[in-house]
């Protein structure tokens, strides 16, 4: 790894408009920087972000710990912004939002020596609620800063980074309609485009190979979870562990609408692959392909893919605080 000398500022403040958290370098502190969604949760903008950086630099500087802290302006800017910290030799940065700034910060920092520490602040939080990470933005930033790093696997589809779930079907059909511009955030938003979705919308014909093993399957959703819920409590693949090297696929098949209700129940009890027409595997590829253009999702990001998606994981790729 390239690092800067002690005390040489790798991120310099005036170009990046950083706020420089005061801190001696000591043995076996991490050197960290903290990135603040403003738009995540229900501190959307304003004095909550004053708070959260506030409270950041409360954290790093009771522990003597050298970082800075800074709010992300756009999309994007996480992973911009935790590249560099890499490049410069950081131990450690928190993506500190929902599950889309914990994705960029990630594919920022995959297959380097950085960690990864999240602090959730978004609507479902999914990844953390699988690490069972504390959803107190002070409980977590001190996890993030006194655990030790573990490697955990990442993943990709067609052409994009995930490290919770990715899918195709019904719930990339929820995530755009969730993440369109000027949608309310929240649980409330979330539930009732699901409900809709998951009343109306029709499931379609794919084809999967696996290894040698080629099925064709009409189905509601295709999921990749590399952890095990979308967020929520809503636990898609009960079994999926993120630092085995595989990923859960899960099949749901057409079903009529009482057993689309009772399959979304199950989903939230933890019983899903039980469900009549619910196929598991564990995977470390599966090729998708459809006669049509797929959507689908990372982790909960909504994306426009061609007539055949790959799904790979990338085992052991991200060193993790958690």
């Amino acid at each position: 790894m390239n690092r800067r000398k002690p005390g040489t500022p790798a991120l310099r403040a005036r170009q990046l408009r950083l706020i420089p958290i005061p801190g001696p370098a000591y043995a076996g502190a991490v050197r960290v920087l903290v990135l603040v969604n403003p738009v995540a949760g229900r501190q959307a903008a304003g004095r909550g972000v004053e708070t959260r950086l506030s409270l950041a630099r409360e954290m790093l500087s009771s522990r003597g710990v050298a970082g800075e802290a800074m709010a992300t302006t756009h999309a994007g800017h996480a992973e911009e912004m935790a590249r560099r910290a890499a490049a410069e030799g950081y131990d450690t940065v928190f993506a500190w939002g929902g599950d889309g700034t914990v994705n960029e910060v990630a594919r920022a920092l995959s297959f380097t020596d950085t960690a990864l520490a999240v602090v959730p602040a978004g609507s479902g939080n999914g990844l953390a609620r699988a690490l069972h990470l504390p959803l107190d933005s002070r409980a977590a930033l001190a996890c993030g800063l006194d655990r030790p790093a573990r490697r955990l696997d990442t993943a990709s589809l067609g052409d994009r980074f995930f490290l919770n779930v990715a899918g195709v079907g019904l719930d990339a059909e929820v995530a755009a309609a969730f993440n369109r511009p000027g949608m309310a955030r929240g649980l409330l938003t979330y539930v009732s485009i699901g409900v809709r979705a998951g009343l109306t919308y029709r499931a379609r014909q794919y084809t999967l190979t696996v290894g040698g093993d080629q099925r064709h399957e009409r189905a509601l959703i295709i999921a990749l979870a590399n952890a095990s819920q979308y967020g929520n409590g809503a636990i898609v693949a009960p079994d999926a562990s993120p630092d085995d090297g595989l990923l859960d696929l899960v099949v749901i098949g057409e079903r009529g609408p009482f057993g689309r209700l009772r399959a979304a129940r199950r989903l939230f009890n933890g019983t899903l692959p039980r469900a009549a027409g619910v196929m598991t595997r564990k995977v470390e590829q599966v090729i998708i392909e459809a006669d049509v253009p797929l959507r689908f999702h990372v982790d909960g990001e909504a994306a426009e893919g061609g007539t055949r998606l790959v799904g790979l994981v990338h085992a052991g790729a991200l060193k993790v605080r958690a």
